[in-house]
């Protein structure tokens, strides 16, 4: 195949149908750097975006007041119990909760309801955690390039390899007249070039680079890289002359683009090249990038926060109708032992209550007396 160029269409040559991408790209071998103290230090802090880590220290002191407000007047663990006391105490549980270590326990109805709430928000935390940590908590050796532009090889000066003598290399010079070149003699001495040390990229077109990814004697180890987007977009396939007098080559042009759009439009191209990837495959490289995970954000898990504070409200209002009666009776027409026992009833009941507790205390002591009596005889 041949690049389209506008220099060689001004020598008379058509190209029907540009079928393969041979845009520009920028290969580079990164090398393993160490991260500053600050990265490798608090790397167990990765996982979160800072805001996300805000907000949630935030919600555990939240949580640990309002469940304090629940609970403060029902649940033993804060009865008698100042409010500084009772936060600290909640805030204990609220805390635990995000490693599953501890729980509130609550006793009232609201105080459940709360606690469902806060212990969805801590299970999808832990599991976003830890799905990320592993990668957090590498050595902090990243490869790194300075090269993924021309841009940035002409503003430090170091040099990249082109393959001498091809359109690249007029290309680079005319839009890059500041960047040094080094000039390899083939495609692939422009990879070998750039391990030796003798330039800091290569410029390669995608559909090339394609196939040397997946060579054993170009990129055995995997360690040449191409990241970023394409600098000049181009394309190539077959070329005819250009003729629409004598021979009228200009028609079998349209008739050629006209067959080979259509196979496009199929697929069939796609599936040719993957095809020849496959065949030329020699070696398998791994396309994940776990060491460069992106961190949780703050609107990633905003829901959960927001559907958590309506919750929170919802039980506070709970709470607050508990121990207001005539708001009760306003709103919902119950008066206060409406639907249970009468003063006199429930006296009745304490009085039989206390009656059959003393009974079965003196039995319980008849039952002593004579334990012991039969203890002497023996």
């Amino acid at each position: 195949w041949f690049t389209d160029t506008p220099q060689r269409r001004s020598l008379g040559l058509a190209f029907p149908y540009n079928w393969l991408d041979l845009s520009l790209i920028m290969v580079t071998w990164p090398q393993p750097t160490r991260g500053d103290f600050g990265n490798i230090f608090f790397s167990f802090m990765r996982p979160f975006d800072i805001w996300l880590w805000f907000i949630l220290i935030t919600f555990v002191l939240y949580s640990a007041v309002v469940f304090w407000y629940l609970e403060a007047n029902v649940n033993g663990r804060y009865i008698g119990k100042g409010p500084l006391r009772g936060i600290e105490i909640a805030t204990f549980y609220a805390a635990s909760k995000l490693t599953w270590s501890g729980h509130f326990q609550p006793t009232s109805t609201q105080g459940r309801i709360f606690a469902i709430s806060w212990a969805i928000v801590c299970i999808c935390f832990f599991s976003s955690y830890t799905a990320r940590l592993a990668s957090s908590l590498s050595s902090g050796i990243v490869p790194t390039s300075r090269v993924a532009t021309p841009e940035d090889a002409a503003r430090l000066g170091v040099p990249v390899c082109v393959w001498a003598g091809t359109s690249q290399e007029q290309l680079m010079s005319q839009r890059y007249p500041d960047m040094p070149q080094y000039k390899s003699e083939s495609e692939e001495g422009t990879y070998q070039d750039l391990k030796d040390g003798k330039c800091e990229a290569t410029v390669a077109e995608v559909v090339p680079w394609s196939v040397a990814e997946v060579s054993q004697s170009i990129n055995p180890d995997c360690s040449l890289k191409y990241e970023g987007r394409p600098f000049r977009s181009a394309g190539g396939g077959f070329v005819t002359r250009a003729d629409y007098n004598s021979k009228c080559s200009g028609l079998l042009n349209t008739v050629v683009a006209l067959h080979m759009s259509e196979m496009a439009s199929e697929g069939f191209f796609k599936q040719l090249w993957e095809a020849r990837v496959l065949i030329e495959r020699e070696v398998v490289c791994d396309d994940s990038e776990e060491d460069n995970v992106e961190p949780v954000k703050l609107r990633t898990m905003g829901g959960l926060f927001i559907s958590h504070l309506g919750i929170s409200f919802i039980c506070i209002l709970l709470a607050s109708l508990r121990g207001n009666t005539q708001l009760l009776e306003r709103l919902f027409g119950i008066k206060p032992g409406q639907g249970g026992l009468s003063d006199s009833e429930q006296a009745k009941v304490y009085a039989e209550i206390a009656r059959k507790t003393h009974k079965s205390a003196k039995r319980m002591k008849g039952l002593i007396r004579e334990h012991k009596n039969l203890a002497r005889r023996a």
